[in-house]
């Protein structure tokens, strides 16, 4: 992302809150959290005690093409650009977060990683990204920290490239014993287990935003959401099909 792009990026002030009860408590001591100094700790314990949670996600996207831009929304501590992108050195990365305690340790991290990646602090509902940027975009445990889901996710429509996917990845609550079994002692997982919202939550904010639609996939207590872009909303791509449409017929048929 050039410095121009990056200059352009701007935070509005912050918005109403939309959770209720003591998660709109929780959420709000934990934003608080997340941009004091002490959570630079939370970020050392997490790019260590967490990072086969990342390469999971890592694992998921797969490879890109070369030149590709990836973006992660809410990246926290960098953990997982730091990964993929040591995996695909020619892949650009972008990271996102509300944190400017996070985002510095982000910074440090991909340094000494020597990837290529460029973070930004921001409010992901306003932040001002650029229009069809990206080839791909991660969210990994983010969209509880989001006070009004719909309208992010119209936001990161914005910035994808038609026919891009955008993987967002969310940890259900553990409601039984073994369920808090599984998460402590098999997938390792450390937090509260109090999402923001539930997988019937999520998949509403989903059919409400620009996306309409999304494939879910859970994976014992993962939950993951795949967006795509479509390609209809390319112009260029729409002009293209409709002179190969009224071209010959073999052409059109293979549209």
């Amino acid at each position: 992302m050039s410095a121009t792009e990056l200059d352009k990026l701007r935070e509005r002030p912050a918005h109403g809150e939309s959770l209720g009860g003591y998660r709109a408590v929780l959420r709000s001591m934990e934003r608080w959290y997340f941009r004091s100094p002490a959570s630079r700790f939370f970020a050392w314990l997490m790019s260590r005690k967490a990072r086969h949670l990342y390469e999971y996600a890592a694992d998921q996207l797969g490879g890109l093409p070369d030149g590709s831009r990836l973006a992660d929304i809410g990246c926290g501590h960098g953990t997982f650009l730091a990964i993929y992108l040591s995996r695909h050195p020619n892949v650009r990365g972008f990271g996102l977060d509300q944190s400017g305690e996070l985002i510095k340790f982000a910074t440090a991290q991909a340094r000494e990683a020597g990837v290529d990646a460029e973070f930004l602090v921001g409010d992901v509902h306003f932040a001002k990204l650029p229009e069809k940027a990206f080839d791909a975009m991660v969210s990994t445990s983010s969209i509880y920290c989001w006070q009004d889901p719909v309208q992010a996710l119209d936001n990161l429509y914005d910035a994808l490239k038609p026919g891009a996917t955008f993987l967002l990845w969310e940890v259900l609550r553990a409601d039984t014993l073994r369920d808090w079994w599984s998460m402590l002692f098999d997938l390792k997982v450390y937090g509260l287990s109090l999402p923001s919202y539930t997988e019937a939550e999520m998949r509403d904010f989903v059919a409400r935003s620009r996306f309409k639609t999304a494939q879910v996939d859970i994976d014992r207590l993962f939950i993951r959401f795949t967006f795509t872009r479509p390609v209809e909303d390319d112009p260029s791509v729409i002009a293209t099909t409709v002179v190969v449409s009224e071209g010959t017929a073999s052409a059109g048929s293979a549209v």
